[in-house]
């Protein structure tokens, strides 16, 4: 009989390669389709008057600091049941994404495919293909769960949409870091700072590898320089 580690192991092993197939065939599903039938409503788009009125109250009911805090009881229920109300509904929501994000990867929990953080992210930017924010995100992600080439790609991409973010930025300069490339990591990290980022981590880890340069010119050029190295 098989032992109970080994069980999870495989139990484990298998969702994982769900979510992968599912990212990959379209199993994620229709961002456009909420099965709660509320929304869906669009994160960035506060001019239109449903997203105005309904994305306040959808974060006071299902919002609130346990969830925020990425507490596993969240407010009407599992923190899991909060998070997938508010990102059916608008399926965008950066702080909805970024509370999943963590959690999945501090937690690990075992969800189906299509509850898994790929196909979040997946019908987020199925949803507003213009949202560099959720590029961030995923980038994010990536690099949480070592994948770092694909974090970089997803962070290209997002700098194309929104150069001047200074979180996008501050974490590419950390994966640049990471990843022992200090002088673009200070090239970002200037960026950031520039653009008003408020995190002093990414500078106080350069000047512990004795590469922190404020006084390089840094400009929009960044995210193309970028781009073109990553292409070669």
């Amino acid at each position: 009989m098989k032992s109970k580690p080994v069980i999870q192991f495989a139990i484990l092993a298998i969702l994982l390669a769900g979510n992968a197939v599912a990212q990959q065939t379209g199993l994620c599903g229709n961002a456009f389709v909420n099965p709660f039938g509320w929304g869906p409503f669009d994160y960035l788009n506060p001019i239109d008057h449903a997203t105005k009125e309904n994305i306040p109250t959808l974060e006071k009911h299902h919002f609130n600091i346990n969830v925020q805090m990425g507490r596993s009881q969240g407010q009407t229920g599992s923190i899991l049941g909060d998070l997938r109300f508010i990102l059916r509904a608008c399926p965008n929501h950066h702080p909805a994404l970024n509370v999943l994000i963590k959690y999945h990867v501090r937690n690990q929990p075992l969800v189906p495919p299509t509850e898994s953080v790929s196909c979040y992210l997946e019908r987020a930017s199925q949803f507003n293909p213009e949202d560099g924010m959720v590029y961030m995100l995923k980038g994010i992600y990536l690099a949480r769960t070592g994948k770092n080439e694909q974090a970089l790609t997803a962070y290209q991409r997002g700098l194309e949409l929104v150069p001047d973010a200074a979180d996008l930025h501050y974490n590419v300069g950390l994966l640049y870091a990471e990843l022992g490339r200090l002088e673009k990591a200070n090239e970002h990290a200037v960026r950031a700072y520039t653009l008003g980022a408020q995190l002093p981590g990414l500078k106080r880890k350069l000047i512990r590898l004795d590469a922190w340069n404020p006084d390089i010119a840094t400009s929009a050029e960044v995210t193309a320089t970028d781009h073109e190295e990553e292409s070669q």
